[in-house]
């Protein structure tokens, strides 16, 4: 199955900060819809709930967009590739994107029922061991350009949100 990975640098930390911001600060997101602005305001107040067992909701691909959304808007440094997510070739890739968060804090986000749209993120101890095992078997010019995302928030102490489509 084919994938698009959306990769951003971004603390977590800056992330959970705009998600607090306060409500005029609200308005200085240039969002193109109505919808746009309502599912954002749902996400900042969060509004919303998931499944206690399986974490899912019927609005988690609209929650998700909005804070790929933020992070697109924040982040300086940004990737975005096609992949095969096969977990038996290559589970490091199938894992990046779709293991567990690295930062409890996982803003209660809940989880798409369809498993994407999807979003995790990376802190600096799990890149170095995604590193790792990456250039161990990278050879395809996007895979160079993600170890270089990585090592790039590995030096600045910095994270990356990774969202999967």
């Amino acid at each position: 199955m084919s994938n698009t990975l959306s990769i951003y640098k971004i603390s977590h930390n800056e992330v959970e900060n705009s998600l607090n911001i306060n409500f005029s600060d609200k308005n200085s997101f240039s969002l193109k819809t109505d919808e746009q602005k309502e599912n954002l305001l749902k996400l900042i107040n969060r509004d919303y709930t998931r499944d206690p067992e399986t974490f899912e909701s019927e609005d988690a691909d609209l929650l998700i967009e909005s804070l790929d959304f933020i992070c697109k808007t924040l982040s300086k440094t940004a990737l975005s590739f096609e992949f095969d997510s096969d977990d038996e070739k290559t589970p490091d890739l199938f894992l990046f994107p779709f293991d567990e968060w690295d930062n409890e804090n996982d803003f209660k986000l809940p989880l798409s029922i369809e498993g994407t749209p999807s979003v995790v993120y990376r802190d600096k101890k799990s890149l170095v061991k995604f590193k790792t095992n990456f250039k161990s078997f990278l050879e395809e010019d996007d895979l160079i350009l993600l170890v270089s995302i990585i090592s790039k928030a590995i030096e600045e102490s910095s994270g990356l949100f990774i969202f999967c489509n």
